[in-house]
């Protein structure tokens, strides 16, 4: 067995080499970090694009369901204003123009010509509550 002595410079330099070994800082730690930050990245640019493309096709399917809608809106306005037409001529003052304008030799009834009508028992009810029409029923 061989024995060594140490004298308190080789101590030091001994100390000295173990400390900086410590505190040395690892090479190979760089490349994960590089290697991490690159998948990262590509990990938010799929993200981007898969948000965009779902994002386009869903404003797709509100343009084509607006334009349904739109149509649809134009032909309700449409019959809207053919019932309008309708229910104008049933109206008196539209009566009373074609009667002018056809120099029809018309009158309002005179007051003995009018006769009321009287029931017992009679109750109205509303046909429906859409349109204003009345029934008469008898009971």
């Amino acid at each position: 067995m061989n024995i060594r002595v140490i004298d308190e410079k080789e101590r030091n330099l001994i100390r000295k080499s173990s400390r900086q070994q410590i505190r040395r800082p690892r090479r190979g730690g760089g490349n994960y970090l590089i290697a991490s930050l690159v998948l990262i990245a590509i990990l938010i640019v799929f993200t981007g694009a898969s948000l965009q493309v779902s994002f386009s096709n869903e404003i797709e399917k509100l343009n084509r369901t607006s334009s349904v809608l739109k149509n649809k809106l134009h032909d309700m306005g449409r019959e809207l204003d053919s019932v309008r037409v309708e229910e104008q001529k049933f109206t008196g003052k539209y009566i009373l123009s074609k009667v002018k304008t056809l120099k029809l030799k018309l009158t309002f009834p005179k007051p003995g010509q009018v006769r009321k009508l009287y029931v017992d028992r009679a109750v109205v009810k509303k046909k429906s509550e859409f349109d204003g029409d009345f029934i008469l029923s008898l009971n």
